[in-house]
């Protein structure tokens, strides 16, 4: 019986619209999470700017425009002196503390809608990350929880599906890298499924 539920339950996440169809029994489904667009904890931001750009007087690894940089580490994030990557007070964004700090810091759109070229250049300069390793997590970030073929933009936490998606996207929603096994797979150790923990995914 168990099984059986678990198949149903995962076919009401397949096909949401199966939760409004009368004479269904949802009530195991929260369907507020999969129907809500912009939720409170991604709010809109009109005033969006895009990441800092790196510069000759505070170059890092000197990658731009999602192309390679240097490939040579030994300096200090942030520089001392360079306000464009200062910290600055975060809001709500990800469970993914390094996108958060590459956040925080300017390195990406500090409200968290990043584009790919934006994602290649911050690993790059901000943690050294190799140019083909970067690459591949942009794709599969933005690949799979993005709009890679319109936009290029990815929320990097929650669903900011007006945000990131072209104009009549037929891709489904962009749940963002918060988004449940797209770019993130249940492989903890340390944590709960988000899902079967009713959202508490700190807790073991």
């Amino acid at each position: 019986m168990l099984i059986l539920t678990l198949a149903l339950v995962q076919g009401a996440f397949a096909f949401p619209w199966v939760a409004n169809v009368q004479g269904v029994d949802s009530s195991i489904l929260k369907r507020s999470a999969l129907l809500e667009r912009d939720t409170p904890d991604c709010p809109f931001n009109p005033n969006h700017q895009p990441a800092a750009p790196v510069t000759s007087k505070y170059p890092y690894n000197n990658a731009k425009d999602g192309k390679p940089g240097n490939g040579k580490g030994g300096y200090l994030v942030p520089a001392p002196g360079d306000t464009a990557h200062e910290f600055r007070k975060p809001n709500p964004k990800t469970d993914i503390r390094g996108l958060n700090t590459a956040a925080n810091h300017g390195f990406l759109a500090r409200d968290g809608i990043t584009t790919y070229n934006e994602l290649v250049d911050a690993q790059q300069n901000l943690y050294n990350v190799g140019y083909d390793l970067a690459n591949l997590l942009a794709i599969a970030g933005v690949g799979l929880d993005g709009d890679l073929v319109g936009t290029g933009k990815l929320s990097i936490g929650c669903d900011a599906t007006s945000r990131t998606a072209s104009t009549g996207n037929l891709l489904a929603d962009e749940l963002g890298l918060n988004g449940h096994n797209h770019f993130e797979a249940d492989a903890s150790l340390t944590r709960n499924d988000y899902f079967l923990a009713d959202g508490d995914n700190y807790r073991w």
